[in-house]
């Protein structure tokens, strides 16, 4: 129960959400929401991001990387997050086209 309103019940899964995306954990029954719109704003204004993961276990000879069409190398492919990692200094920036192309690895 939300100790000031009373009416506030726990959300199945919220931190459990939140946690696995890095998401903020809020209190919602909180009064003063500045400190909160002030984490989010920093969290999410044109930051570039460096990792992206795959959907699914990519035959790792066959990645293929497009930044806004154009296929860039600057890159590892990380296994155990399953993910394509940009170097240092070579994020696309916020509004690029990330697109990666693989072969899946198949069940034998």
């Amino acid at each position: 129960m939300c100790p000031t309103h009373g009416t506030c019940v726990p959300g199945l899964g919220y931190h459990d959400a939140a946690a696995a995306t890095g998401g903020a954990q809020l209190d919602l029954c909180s009064a003063d929401w500045v400190d909160y719109f002030e984490d989010i704003l920093d969290t999410s204004v044109n930051e570039a991001e460096d990792t992206f993961v795959l959907l699914g276990e990519p035959l790792e000879d066959s990645i293929v990387v497009r930044v806004n069409g154009m296929e860039v190398y600057d890159w590892v492919y990380d296994e155990e997050q399953n993910a394509v990692v940009f170097d240092a200094g070579s994020e696309p920036q916020p509004e690029a086209e990330i697109v990666v192309e693989y072969d899946e690895a198949g069940a034998c």
